[in-house]
């Protein structure tokens, strides 16, 4: 509210006093102040008026917006993060999907603390953190250690080594984790896996029963575990099976891996479960029935969480080398190549099996003759939606004159000696070809097949004679040559 000025009944200009003060009467004191009171009240009046505007204008002033995008500008900047890490007395985390994005970052100060989701690619399982700091003359910038920030050429970021907790493991198993076998002793797995990691013996425990599974009733992996004593220093349980779980329900087998993680959780408490289903045998019916096995663990695992072994069912699939004698335990290379293929897994986070050919040897029912060069081999990879593919180049067999016959009989030509393929009526086709058969010494082409069963290869001719009433007979072959092929083979259940 505007002040009204006070009246005024008596002279405006105050004498001027050069003696006393004491000479001036009342009244004119009165008549000075009141002016002077006058012009302090004109001052006002303008404060006043100028007071109403800046009320009028923050009345009318929206300032969300001002507010946002100065918390905006704090943001990108990192003085958000850095004030608010501040206030909680605590580090702000920025994160960054690759250390690419963190060099080129333009929201980061010195002592920010980043985590970058990845190395090269989002996820790639090499994330790691970084503190944002001044760049000295010793660094040696090498973008992964030391990281350049492009934006700020000041400023580097420092990776930062995570504390490392040492690793301990525990294999629970069967006679295969025992390392059985009909022929005498061999280093099992677990503990060729120990030399190959650079492992103390402290930091590989072995727990084992051979005939145990998880489905078998009164031999079960579970009864393992009950009887081991508890250990939070433990860090990784690797159960692997299989063999003894054939012809076991899914329902079975499912409880069975259920209670083992629940004893786990209680007795190991640090412990991460891995499963994986190793059986296997020189014998295509056998080899039959696990897979139902190798189906039923990789099932169950998905549903109750736990990390399952893929492909490790695939390890001893080199039948003629990877077994004892009796066909299904696994010899010393059949360890050996277990080892191998669980550190493989421990090291990549994941099982990469790569078989390159699968070798071939002449069979000694017949006198056959097969070439050892590489592009001659067949071939077996297993391929990212785990199918086998098998590919065969030209391959020239020499034959010692023998006499075949075109009604279908079985001629065994060769045997399989590594690799993925065993052959069965289950997951080997037979596969139609033409081959050109060097008889009396004249080549003929001769409609056939060729297929695989239990290590062995085989062919048969089906063909009638020129005369159109009976087989064709090949008397005095001394050549058969296969073209090239090739077939696909599931490799799992699922």
């Amino acid at each position: 509210m505007k002040l009204t000025p006070f009246k005024r009944w008596t002279i405006e200009n105050f004498p001027f006093i050069e003696a006393d003060f004491d000479a001036i009467t009342n009244y004119q004191l009165y008549c000075k102040i009141v002016e002077y009171l006058n012009k302090v009240i004109d001052s006002q009046n303008t404060v006043i008026a100028e007071v109403d505007e800046m009320k009028k204008y923050l009345d009318n002033l929206d300032i969300q917006e001002l507010v946002n995008n100065k918390l905006d500008e704090m943001a990108e900047s990192g003085q958000l993060t850095d004030i608010i890490a501040q206030y909680l007395d605590l580090a702000g985390v920025l994160a960054y999907n690759t250390i690419a994005d963190l060099k080129n970052a333009t929201n980061i100060v010195a002592g920010s603390i980043c985590y970058t989701l990845g190395q090269n690619i989002y996820n790639d399982g090499k994330g790691a953190f970084y503190k944002i700091r001044v760049v000295t003359t010793s660094d040696v910038i090498d973008n992964f250690n030391i990281v350049s920030i492009t934006n700020d050429n000041t400023l580097v970021g420092e990776r930062i080594n995570p504390a490392i907790i040492p690793k301990k493991y525990l294999f629970i198993g069967d006679s295969y984790t025992e390392g059985y076998t009909p022929d005498g002793s061999v280093t099992t797995f677990p503990e060729l896996f120990r030399q190959r990691m650079g492992l103390s013996t402290n930091q590989v425990q072995v727990a084992y029963h051979g005939g145990y599974g998880f489905g078998r009733d009164g031999y079960k992996f579970e009864s393992i575990i009950q009887g081991l004593s508890n250990d939070d220093e433990i860090t990784d349980v690797i159960i692997l099976g299989g063999y003894n779980d054939r012809g076991q329900s899914y329902s079975n087998i499912y409880n069975g891996i259920e209670t083992c993680k629940n004893l786990i959780n209680t007795k190991f408490k640090n412990a991460t479960l891995h499963i994986g289903q190793v059986g296997c045998s020189n014998n295509s019916a056998n080899t039959y029935s696990l897979y139902g096995v190798s189906t039923s663990y990789r099932n169950a695992c998905l549903a109750l969480h736990i990390k399952y072994i893929h492909n490790i069912e695939y390890v001893l699939h080199k039948y003629f080398l990877d077994f004892s004698s009796d066909g299904f335990h696994p010899n010393q290379n059949g360890h050996s190549d277990l080892a191998y293929a669980i550190e493989n897994y421990f090291t990549n986070n994941y099982l990469n099996l790569k078989i390159p050919y699968v070798s071939m040897t002449a069979s000694n029912e017949e006198n056959y003759t097969l070439p050892t060069t590489l592009d001659q081999r067949l071939t077996c990879t297993l391929t990212n939606n785990n199918t086998f593919i098998s590919n065969k180049n030209l391959i020239i067999i020499g034959v010692n004159s023998v006499n075949m016959n075109g009604n279908n009989t079985l001629y065994r030509i060769g045997t399989l000696t590594g690799g993925l393929i065993i052959g069965s009526t289950y997951y080997v086709n037979s596969i139609p070809l033409t081959f050109i058969v060097k008889t009396n010494g004249v080549y003929k082409n001769v409609p056939g097949v060729i297929f695989f069963e239990n290590g062995g290869i085989y062919i048969s001719f089906v063909s009638i004679n020129d005369a159109g009433n009976n087989y064709a007979l090949y008397n005095n072959v001394t050549e058969i040559q296969i073209p090239p092929f090739s077939s696909t083979f599931t490799s799992d259940l699922s």
